[in-house]
């Protein structure tokens, strides 16, 4: 079932591409912000996402895709590069110093991040 927050919302942003590392929207819930050829793509096998690859694999529109792989510093590499140049943006949703890093973790811990959120740390 489709979350509230995302049917019907027109206002929405749409992507081309979500990368999700830890498990926190479905494709269900993804696909409505997705382009028409937009890509889901998890670290997590589940059986819904199995399920959601297959139906894509036949159906038109967005597309659910899984990767299982171990992380290389060639990749991380190129990854940040790609960052670097802006081609792939980062959505950080709050900042904290690290003295608030109880707070920081309580606002984790809420499931209302739509984002990364950053802990910096000053010397």
């Amino acid at each position: 079932m489709l979350s509230g927050e995302y049917v019907n919302r027109p206002d929405l942003p749409k992507y081309d591409i979500i990368f999700d590392a830890v498990g926190k929207r479905s494709f269900a819930e993804c696909s409505q912000v997705l382009t028409s050829e937009g890509i889901y793509v998890s670290t997590l096998p589940s059986i819904e996402l199995l399920g959601a690859i297959t139906q894509t694999f036949f159906l038109p529109g967005p597309t659910a895709r899984l990767i299982l792989a171990k992380p290389k510093s060639r990749d991380l590499k190129s990854l940040a590069d790609l960052l670097d140049s802006s081609k792939v943006k980062a959505i950080i949703d709050r900042t904290y110093p690290l003295t608030e890093i109880a707070q920081a973790h309580r606002y984790s811990e809420s499931q209302r991040a739509a984002g990364k959120i950053v802990i910096t740390v000053r010397n």
